[in-house]
């Protein structure tokens, strides 16, 4: 993974948290570091994904995914 760049690591990561379905996931500053491919990408399987997703994030960007917000002060 060394020879990665930081985007293909980023959509590695997604990959992995999304495989097999699961039916919440936790995602941390979900387009941080993403390139446009994976910025697509995550678009593309939260769009698809059934269950639930926590997203913790401070861009304005990752917001777009959410349906609730919880501010934290």
């Amino acid at each position: 993974m060394s020879a990665y760049s930081t985007g293909m690591r980023g959509r590695l990561k997604l990959a992995l948290a999304f495989q097999g379905r699961p039916s919440l996931v936790f995602l941390d500053e979900p387009s941080a570091a993403l390139d446009t491919a994976g910025v697509h990408l995550l678009d593309r399987l939260l769009a698809d994904h059934t269950g639930a997703a926590v997203i913790a994030t401070n861009s304005l960007e990752d917001r777009k995914y959410g349906t609730s917000e919880l501010k934290l002060d």
